[in-house]
């Protein structure tokens, strides 16, 4: 028996303001060659599958596309995530199941296995959906004792009624899939919070007395045992995940035997972070290998030169991040040196302390002209004629 593990495809994410759609679908292209040449049981895909509960028109195009060609080749089975909308994914789910397309979203299937059979070996997948506490304890628990509205305890409940029916079950082997933050688990920068003072953690240990658990929700790929993994997202969607490679999970169960084969997944651009002077940057031959690549941008200009995202995209078309280094401050002056200071003064002061540098001539006289009017009174008005304001320099902290 062979599946594939994945999740988190985040359908219709972008990343910092460039469209992913053409590599999402790269992706899918290569997962249904994956499955075609790899001889595929089936496809589990552990959550996340759209980056929001009401995706775009073109994400759920890719989706309905992905789904329909993988299923010519194996079962797919999807289990609902935090970004996705539970109800909309979950969508004429009993048709689906005619195409060899099974979708997990509702409590009411984690205790209800989909049975793979290739005539050697005989595999019950069970999928978890992610599980929000404040919606799902109830539900879960008993009215004699109502459960903790944690990740931890509803996790635990459904876990449970898994176990419950696997102990009448006919099949030897069970897979598990979950959508959740369990502990050992290494996060990134790309994947929402669920936790509330660690309450969205829950322990791994939970998850003993499967052959394989297939995990979502953190996007680097990695293992918590030998058989309890996280396929990891198949884009990097931070700059967190750069120099991580991405994969899927082939997974062969044999008997009792079950070998895990981690399938690399071709990344359309790589992430990389550079720093330097701007001119550094636009004139050094060193970084030319990065032209191609998705950057953040740490300028050591002070301060930061005008038009420097302009002129760093004339370059590096992928620049996706501009940073500009921290001022180093001194001690706050007192509020008694602040009242001997003029407006002038502490206008200049405040603009050093911002950007460690001071003021220019043309900037001086501007803010003397705007303290005049200031003065003057609400109804004053001035002409300054044209001011040189880079919006780049405005949002260097938050590009994209």
């Amino acid at each position: 028996m062979r599946l594939l593990h994945t999740s988190d495809w985040h359908l219709g994410r972008s990343f910092h303001g460039f469209d992913r759609v053409d590599a999402q679908r790269a992706f899918l292209d290569h997962l249904v060659d994956l499955v075609r040449d790899e001889r595929v049981d089936a496809v589990l895909v552990a959550g996340d599958v759209y980056d929001r509960a009401i995706p775009s028109l073109e994400a759920v195009e890719l989706l309905e596309d992905g789904l329909a060609r993988l299923s010519r080749h194996a079962t797919v089975i999807v289990s609902s995530g935090n970004h996705d909308s539970a109800r909309r994914l979950g969508f004429a789910s009993p048709l689906l199941e005619r195409a060899n397309v099974h979708l997990r979203t509702r409590l009411d299937g984690i205790d209800r296995p989909i049975t793979l059979d290739d005539g050697r070996d005989r595999v019950d997948v069970y999928a978890i959906p992610f599980l929000e506490p404040f919606t799902t304890a109830a539900h879960l628990g008993s009215g004699e004792s109502p459960l903790e509205r944690s990740h931890a305890s509803v996790l635990s409940a459904a876990v449970d009624r898994v176990r419950g029916h696997r102990a009448g079950a006919g099949a030897p082997r069970a897979v598990l899939m979950a959508h959740a933050w369990f502990t050992g688990g290494v996060a990134s920068d790309s994947e929402v919070d669920i936790s509330v003072g660690g309450i969205g953690q829950a322990s791994a240990a939970m998850l003993d007395g499967f052959d394989y658990v297939a995990l979502g929700h953190l996007h680097t790929p990695q293992a918590l045992d030998d058989h309890v993994r996280y396929s990891g997202s198949p884009l990097h969607y931070s700059f967190s995940e750069a120099g991580r490679a991405k994969h899927s999970c082939l997974v062969e169960i044999t008997g009792d035997r079950v070998r895990v084969t981690e399938v690399p997944v071709p990344t359309e651009r790589p992430l990389h972070e550079v720093r330097d002077s701007l001119e550094a940057l636009l004139t050094s031959s060193a970084y030319e290998q990065f032209r191609g690549s998705f950057l953040r941008v740490h300028l050591t200009d002070v301060p930061v030169p005008q038009q420097a995202m302009h002129r760093l995209r004339e370059r590096f078309p992928f620049v996706a991040d501009l940073q500009t280094v921290r001022v180093e401050r001194g001690d706050a002056p007192s509020v008694d040196t602040l009242h001997r200071l003029g407006e002038l003064d502490v206008c200049r002061m405040f603009l050093r302390d911002v950007r460690g540098a001071d003021a220019d001539p043309w900037e001086t006289a501007q803010l003397q002209q705007a303290i005049d009017l200031a003065r003057r009174g609400p109804l004053a008005t001035v002409d300054a004629g044209p001011v040189a304001c880079d919006d780049d320099e405005a949002d260097a902290g938050d590009v994209g």
